[in-house]
This record gives C-alpha cells, sequence and structure tokens, in this order.
C-alpha cells in the first residue's frame, strides 16, 4: 500500500511525486480525475541531485526543483510504497529509460508511442510487477 508522506520528506527512489499542472489541460484532467493534483513522475536520486523521472514531452529527468517551480503554488504530495526494494526501483528506473524521448499523449492512449505522466508510472511500475492501479478510460 503507499502511503502519503508528510510535508518535506527525503525523497527515495522510486516515490511518487505529484503536482498541479499549469498545462492547459489541467483544469480537464482535475475534474476528470477529482484532484488537485494533475501531473505526476517518479523520484531518482544521483549524485548530480534529486530528478524526476516525467512524461512532459519528451519523457526525461527535470530536476526536482525545477519541477516543483514549474507547478502551481509549489504545491506537490509525495507517496512511498514502504517495502519498495532496490531491485525493484532498479526495474522501474530501466523501464522509464526505455521511454525517454517518446512524444507526451495529450490524448490519452493506451498505446505507448505516446507517453502521458501516470501511464509512464504504471508502464515503469509494472516492469517491477508492481500494480499501481486500474486503468480508466475518462468519459
Amino acid at each position: 500500500m503507499w502511503r502519503w508522506l508528510s510535508f518535506a520528506p527525503v525523497l527515495q527512489d522510486g516515490d511518487l511525486i505529484f503536482q498541479t499542472s499549469r498545462s492547459r489541460q489541467s483544469t480537464a484532467i482535475g475534474v476528470a480525475s477529482l484532484s488537485l493534483y494533475t501531473h505526476m513522475g517518479i523520484i531518482k536520486r544521483t549524485g548530480d541531485g534529486t530528478f524526476v523521472i516525467e512524461a512532459v514531452g519528451p519523457v526525461k529527468e527535470t530536476p526536482l526543483k525545477s519541477w516543483i517551480k514549474r507547478g502551481r503554488f509549489g504545491r506537490y504530495a509525495v507517496y512511498r510504497l514502504p517495502k519498495l526494494q532496490r531491485s525493484q526501483t532498479d526495474k522501474v528506473f530501466s523501464a522509464s529509460r526505455g521511454l525517454y524521448g517518446r512524444p507526451y499523449d495529450p490524448y490519452f492512449s493506451f498505446d505507448n508511442s505516446a507517453i502521458y505522466c501516470s501511464e509512464l508510472a504504471e508502464y515503469a511500475f509494472s516492469a517491477a510487477k508492481i500494480k499501481l492501479g486500474k486503468r480508466q478510460r475518462v468519459r
């Protein structure tokens, strides 16, 4: 089970981070999902800093501070799978790397020729045999 972390946690590899996007489709995503958070990514820590793996056109790694500044109100939430193993995060990162450079999918299609943010996380975590949730079509 994923757990919400309090404000300003020490981030770990594989944490999921959410924000309210400034994109043109953010309001529609918020209404459809009934959530304040309309964009997300996966935390990756390296010797060069903390990054967010995200699908924003193209799929890429963005420095955490830049990612937070790009959102609305500086608001974000972090969720963590408490027993996530290093071997699992390695698989998550490997699957993510295979998608780097792919364009953003504004139509939320289920193929991987173009990727949207939660699709990236679902795909990457499924490589580690972790199910994040149930796919749903927006009507």
